[in-house]
């Protein structure tokens, strides 16, 4: 038997290969022939529809079908289809049947590559989970579709999608690779997963439809055709429906509508330009209609290549109607280099205009936001437009007791969008603006100025989302920091002149309570920093007011800095230099303090001050005929004044205390040593003092309303008379009588003598306006060495004293008696006048309205011892007891008479009411 040669292994290893190669090629061939055989559809195997599912779910897809089909032209076709995205509950995509053409080796390995579709009763569904309305929504109702692959060329027969009364076909041929992904992408994956790219599409299309929703319909044709570039192009009009259901249905209406456009793409599908004029009539959109709509556009791949124009005509927004816009696009540079789409508008009605410039600048990564800025140079708008256009303005500014009128002046204004929201600034006037009482009239009423103020607006920045700088109200500059929201707190920081009552909304009640007390003449100069809320009646107050030429509580003065602290729990101001109206009337540091933690009866104010005003000025704020009483106490710029003020119910106590160590005039009268206390009470005055008046001392006391009648007591001691009767003369001028027609002659010019002294006490009642008619009882004591030398003789003693002969002349040096006052006349009914030789005994009046006395007396002299021959001569000792003495004429220089007369010899004794006090001062 011979022996088998012997196989090479690589002979086994060609066998090998074949039987391998027959084996795998034999089930092919053999489903080939299968399909090659049907004459009619047939269910396609589990394994390849579970192959097939499997695949698209690792894709992200779950595909459901009734049953999956082979038909006999190699075709999978499908019955009620449903696709879901997994990651999102509920199906996007449902169609009645779906036929494929595939081809059948791809399709044994699980890949799908189609080159024929026919889809029939299509919908597209956006989930409950992303629609914007919270519920599963029918975005499409009918998708009908037919095309096939040829090559380079992608044919489509028939694509049909009707939404509504929206219906859009096209037809044509378009490039295939429009179903491929681009070949030029650097292959950076998409931002988000099939979920997140699903739903952000189904919410666009779901906008889209929103906006059109309900209207009247619209037809969309397209049709493409191929070109040599291996590109097509795209010709379509869509015509949108003029049958409108009802009146306002839907949110967008019009009339008339026409679009046409053109598309030119390139052989991988991409964009290479376009262009599109869109006309209207009788556009309405929410609350905007426009009666004429413009829009013609050209562009390229890139939206920020756009150029065109926009107009619209007859614009009205809400009530604001007469509106026109024009708007130019074009393509430009962004600050930072990239490409923008660049858009100059115009923007005006009859009575306002706006110009500007708006830029888009697209995101640079897909994380980013897109860029928009707005400029616009300048702008007018009237508050009636501005009104219209923005009707929740009122609203707005309500709150604010805020109201706008004139016209609005717009002025560099730059709005920017940010990563988070927008910011917008610029530079702003109003003619007519108030808010919160500040308003240009209320604080210069004489001048007729605009508000303006540059302005930086943040929405989401807290918690000033508002600021303005550089701000003029008419005489006031200042910034203020706003929060919009309702209640938000704001920061003001005002300077300049203004007048009072235009902050008193702003301030308060402390800052109105400070001028019920004060008048100004002149319009302050403030610096005032104000924190508060919106709407609250409250506030924190800080800064300085300067006033010139005021009135404070009836009393004048010529300026004053006032420095404020204010807020919900108290107020307090410092005066600096409380300056009197006049240049010597000295001034006051003091606090004026409210504490509004009390009850509003001793609330305030509380006023503590110090320092040298005139003691006229102070009382003129306890009454202003008091004050003028006080003019003639003028102290030198040492005394001092403390003054304590506190509130009683409606009324404030005035507590007040003059200290002079010095030499001051008193009515005309210099004296030393003053010490003044005052005490204002409602319907009560009470004054002391304590004076070296008239080189003596003087005690006052009063209580009561000295501008009526109040009681008063007097204490002179050791006064030189003349000065006091001169003092008298100054208080009250004597009002001028009948008798009084010819100047006094002026008294002989004696050698000076020692002064007299006079002792005085006095209780009564006066009235400050009219003092000479006060009403009382006193008693006095006067020394006088001039008292009055008494000439019995007259001219015979005269010739008498010649020859050294003096006994006929008798030197009277002291006054004593009671006295009482009524009516404006003194009664004198026990008047003793003495001296070392004669005493005199008198009674008598005194006019003090007119300063005239009337006084009649006796003589008596003294016995001496011895006999002087001389006295035969003195006759007057014979007739003594026959003589009257009379005394009549002014109270400086009276008439003196001692000649004895017929009648006082023929009736000595005769009864006389002259000097007696009247019965209603003995009471």
């Amino acid at each position: 038997m011979k022996k088998a040669p012997a196989v090479s292994g690589f002979r086994k290893f060609l066998r090998g290969l074949v039987i391998t190669g027959l084996s795998l090629l034999l089930p092919v061939q053999l489903a080939l022939l299968w399909l090659a055989s049907l004459d009619g559809p047939v269910q396609l195997p589990s394994t390849l529809t579970e192959s097939l599912t499997k695949r698209l779910a690792e894709q992200g897809l779950r595909l459901q079908a009734r049953q999956f089909w082979v038909l006999p032209d190699q075709s999978l076709a499908a019955d009620d289809v449903s696709l879901e995205v997994i990651g999102l509950t509920g199906e996007i995509f449902t169609a009645t049947r779906i036929e494929v053409g595939v081809s059948l080796p791809e399709l044994l390995a699980g890949r799908v590559s189609p080159t024929r579709v026919r889809l029939r009763g299509g919908k597209l569904w956006c989930p409950a989970s992303v629609s914007r309305l919270g519920q599963s929504r029918l975005l499409i109702e009918d998708v009908r579709l037919e095309a096939r692959r040829e090559g380079r060329w992608l044919m489509v027969s028939s694509l049909l999608a009707r939404s509504g009364k929206f219906i859009a076909s096209i037809h044509g041929e378009l490039p295939s690779a429009l179903l491929q992904r681009d070949a030029a992408s650097d292959g950076t994956p998409a931002a988000g997963g099939i979920p997140e790219q699903a739903a952000k599409l189904l919410r666009q299309i779901e906008e889209t439809l929103l906006i059109a929703e309900r209207s009247g319909g619209a037809s969309i044709n397209l049709a493409s055709s191929g070109n040599a570039e291996g590109g097509a192009d795209l010709r379509g009009h869509a015509v949108l429906g003029n049958d409108w259901s009802q009146e306002g249905l839907g949110l967008i209406q019009a009339r008339e509508m026409l679009a046409r456009g053109e598309l030119k793409l390139n052989s991988r599908g991409g964009l290479l330009a376009w262009q599109t004029r869109i006309t209207a009539k009788n556009l309405s959109f929410r609350d905007i209609r426009a009666g004429q709509l413009t829009l013609q556009l050209t562009g390229a791949g890139s939206l920020v290549e756009t150029q065109g124009h926009l107009s619209l005509d007859d614009v009205s927004v809400a009530q604001f109607t007469g509106l026109s816009l024009r708007t130019k696009l074009a393509q430009t540079l962004s600050p930072t280099g990239q490409a923008s789409l660049r858009a100059r508008f115009d923007a005006a009605t009859t009575t306002s205009s706006v110009h500007g410039l708006a830029i888009w600048t697209p995101a640079a990564k897909a994380t980013e936001p897109d860029g928009f800025s707005l400029r616009i140079p300048e702008g007018q708008i009237t508050a009636v437009d501005l009104r219209r256009a923005v009707p929740a303005l009122d609203t707005a500014l309500a709150p604010l007791a805020g109201e706008i009128t004139g016209v609005l002046n717009l002025a560099d204004i730059h709005a920017q969008r940010t990563p988070s929201s927008w910011q917008v600034d610029g530079e702003v006037s109003f003619s007519g603006l108030d808010v919160l009482g500040l308003s240009p009239r209320a604080v210069s009423p004489a001048r007729d100025l605009p508000f303006s103020t540059k302005f930086s607006f943040v929405p989401d920045r807290t918690p000033f989302a508002l600021l303005l700088r550089d701000s003029h109200l008419a005489s006031v500059a200042g910034e203020a920091d706003c929060s919009l929201d309702p209640g938000g707190p704001f920061a003001l920081r005002l300077r300049g002149e203004l007048q009072p009552s235009a902050l008193d909304r702003l301030l308060g009640d402390w800052w109105i309570n400070l001028w019920k007390l004060c008048v100004a003449k002149q319009r302050p100069y403030a610096t005032i920093e104000v924190h508060s809320h919106w709407g609250d009646q409250q506030s924190e107050v800080r800064g300085r007011v300067l006033l010139q030429d005021f009135t404070l509580m009836q009393s004048p003065f010529r300026s004053v800095e006032i420095l404020v602290d204010a807020d919900a729990k108290g107020t307090k101001i410092g005066l600096h230099r409380l300056s009197g109206v006049g240049k010597d009337d000295g001034f006051l540091d003091g606090t004026m303090t409210w504490d509004w933690t009390k009850k509003a009866s001793v609330a305030g104010p509380y006023i503590q001050a110090r320092g040298n005003l005139q003691p006229w000025v102070a009382a003129r704020c306890a009454g202003v005929d008091l004050g003028e009483a006080m003019r003639g106490l003028r102290l030198p710029a040492d005394q001092e004044l403390t003054l304590d003020i506190q509130p009683n119910g409606v009324e404030l106590d005035i507590k007040a205390r003059v200290t002079c160590a010095g030499t001051f005039s008193a009515w005309g009268i210099e004296s030393r040593g003053l010490t003044l206390d005052v005490l204002s009470q409602p319907r009560d005055l009470q004054i002391k003092a304590v004076l070296a008046l008239a080189d003596g001392q003087a005690t006052l006391g009063m209580r009561g309303d000295p501008l009526k009648d109040s009681q008063v007591s007097l204490v002179l001691k050791g006064c030189d008379p003349k000065k006091v009767a001169k003092l008298m003369e100054q208080i009250n001028p004597p009002k001028p009588t009948a008798e009084a027609t010819t100047q006094p002659t002026p008294p002989k010019t004696t050698a000076p003598s020692a002064p007299g002294k006079l002792d005085l006490q006095f209780a009564g009642s006066i009235n400050l306006q009219e003092p000479r008619l006060l009403k009382g009882r006193g008693d006095f004591d006067l020394v006088d060495p001039e008292l009055k030398r008494v000439r019995l003789l007259g001219g015979v003693s005269t010739f008498l004293e010649a020859f050294g002969v003096k006994s006929t002349s008798y030197d009277l040096t002291q006054a004593t008696g009671q006295f009482g006052c009524l009516g404006g006349r003194a009664y004198f009914p026990d008047l003793v006048i003495k001296g070392p030789d004669a005493r005199l005994t008198m009674t008598g009046e005194i006019d003090l309205q007119a300063s005239t006395l009337e006084f009649e007396g006796d003589f008596s002299l003294p016995k001496k011892g011895g006999f002087n021959p001389l006295d035969i001569l003195n006759i007057n000792r014979a007739f003594l007891s026959l003589t009257r003495v009379r005394l009549k004429g002014p109270l400086a220089d009276p008439e003196v008479s001692a000649l004895p007369k017929l009648s006082d010899i023929l009736n000595p004794k005769k009864d006389s009411t002259l000097g007696k006090i009247p019965p209603s001062l003995l009471e």
